[in-house]
């Protein structure tokens, strides 16, 4: 009576036989995981990949970016700014961009509606642009150019320089 049945195996060979099969599921996995990587290095490989396309701002909608772009096609040196200031009597935060080392002062705004509204109402006898602390940054008669959903101002004495700037704002969309 001590004898174990024959169709049941002892415990210690049971972890064997489990341990010693694979599922079909782990050999699906490992051919999938091969067929991935092959398909990743083909595209990695391919040569018509190295094409950057710099997507372009639907009408009303520019960035900063876009701005910036807009100065470099019109043959602008241009980069980003350090300083937070505001213009008091616009509803945007001025942001600047050195424009071949002139402060050029973008409001960028939500749609073309409201910066048109800005502009319209602009004074530029009493525009004034002002640091943080209230003092003002920039003395003169100021530049103003707009386009699109953008308004720029700047003080230059520099025709030339006003003029590729409101080119570069009448290229935007």
């Amino acid at each position: 009576m001590g004898e174990q049945p024959a169709s049941r195996p002892p415990a210690g060979d049971k972890a064997k036989q489990v341990t010693g099969r694979r599922p079909w599921f782990a050999y699906l996995l490992f051919v999938a995981s091969i067929g991935l990587f092959a398909a990743a290095g083909w595209m990695y490989l391919r040569e018509d990949d190295n094409q950057i396309v710099v997507p372009t701002a639907e009408a009303g909608h520019n960035e900063m970016k876009d701005v910036m772009l807009a100065f470099e096609a019109a043959g602008l040196t241009a980069e980003y700014g350090r300083s937070a200031d505001r213009a008091i009597g616009l509803t945007e935060v001025a942001q600047p961009i050195i424009v071949n080392g002139a402060t050029v002062y973008v409001f960028v705004y939500p749609d073309t509606g409201q910066r048109e509204r800005d502009q319209n109402r602009l004074d530029p006898a009493t525009l004034q642009i002002v640091n943080t602390r209230g003092t003002p940054t920039a003395e003169g008669t100021p530049h103003i150019a707009g386009g699109s959903n953008v308004l720029i101002v700047t003080y230059t004495a520099d025709a030339e320089l006003a003029a590729s700037i409101d080119a570069a704002v009448a290229a935007l969309r």
